[in-house]
C-alpha cells in the first residue's frame, strides 16, 4: 500500500474545475434495500430520477447493510441525518479497523501519532479521515487531518502516492472505501467540486465514525469530489 503521508495539494494544480451543475445526474443503482423520500422502493428506481439531485444518508442500517435512506430534498436528508442517534461501530468493524490500522502503522509514524480509538470520543479538529482507491483500503490512499481539512472544495487538487513528480494520483472520482475518526457528526461528501450544494449537486451523508470497506453497496463508488463537516 502506498503511504498516505505523501497526500498533498499540488502547487502545480490549476484550481478549481467550472462545475457544470445544469448536466443530467445518472445516478449509481445502489446494492441495498431503499427507501426514497422514506418509502420503500426498488434500487433501480433511481434511474427514474435522472436529472434529479439525491442526497444519501448512511445510517447505521446502512452501514450494516440493511436499509439506505435516499431524499429528493435536501431539507429532508439534514433532518433525517439529525435525527439518527450516534452509536459505536460493531466489534467487528472494530476489529477490522485496528488491522487497517497497524498496516498504516508499519509505513508511517503520523498514522500512530495521530489514530484515536473508535471507543472514545474524538476531541475537537482531534480526528482524520483515511480516503482509499479501491475497496476493502486497498490502492492509493489519501489521509487528511481533521483540523486541516474542514473542507475540501476539488479532490482534483488532492494527491498522494507520488514520488518526486511521477506517479501522482488525484482523489476526484476515485474513493471506493474510507475509514473516517472526527470529531464533526457527519461528512458531506458532494460529487460536485466547490462544496455545491444547489439543486443538481448529490449528496453523501457518512457519521464522522464509520469504517466503510465499499463504497459501492450505497450507490457511490468512484463518485466523491468534494466535503465538508458537519457538526
Amino acid at each position: 500500500m502506498m503511504n498516505s503521508m505523501n497526500t498533498m495539494l499540488m502547487p502545480f494544480s490549476s484550481g478549481s474545475r467550472a462545475c457544470d451543475c445544469k448536466s443530467p445526474k445518472v445516478h449509481k443503482v445502489p446494492r441495498m434495500p431503499v427507501m426514497i423520500d422514506q418509502q420503500n422502493a426498488d434500487p433501480t428506481d433511481v434511474r427514474d430520477l435522472t436529472g434529479t439531485a439525491l442526497h444519501t444518508v448512511v445510517d447505521h442500517d446502512a452501514i450494516d447493510g440493511k436499509m439506505l435512506n435516499l431524499f429528493t430534498s435536501k431539507i429532508q436528508a439534514e433532518e433525517f441525518a439529525r435525527s439518527i442517534p450516534q452509536r459505536k461501530p460493531s466489534a467487528y468493524a472494530l476489529s477490522r479497523r485496528e488491522q487497517q490500522r497497524s498496516k498504516l502503522a508499519a509505513t508511517s509514524a503520523e498514522a500512530v501519532k495521530t489514530a484515536k480509538s473508535a471507543e472514545t470520543a474524538v476531541p475537537p479538529d482531534g480526528g482524520y479521515m483515511e480516503l482509499y482507491e479501491h475497496i476493502d483500503f486497498d490502492g492509493c490512499s489519501w489521509r487528511l487531518l481533521e483540523q486541516d481539512n474542514h473542507t475540501v472544495g476539488d479532490y482534483s487538487n488532492l494527491w498522494a502516492c507520488g514520488f518526486l513528480w511521477w506517479g501522482w494520483k488525484n482523489a476526484n472520482d476515485v474513493v471506493s472505501s474510507m475509514d473516517i475518526t472526527v470529531s464533526a457528526r457527519f461528512v458531506v461528501f458532494f460529487d460536485a467540486p466547490n462544496l455545491d450544494y444547489g439543486d443538481f449537486t448529490n449528496t453523501l451523508w457518512v457519521p464522522g465514525n464509520s469504517w466503510v470497506p465499499n463504497l459501492v453497496p450505497h450507490g457511490w463508488n468512484d463518485r466523491i469530489t468534494s466535503h465538508m463537516l458537519w457538526y
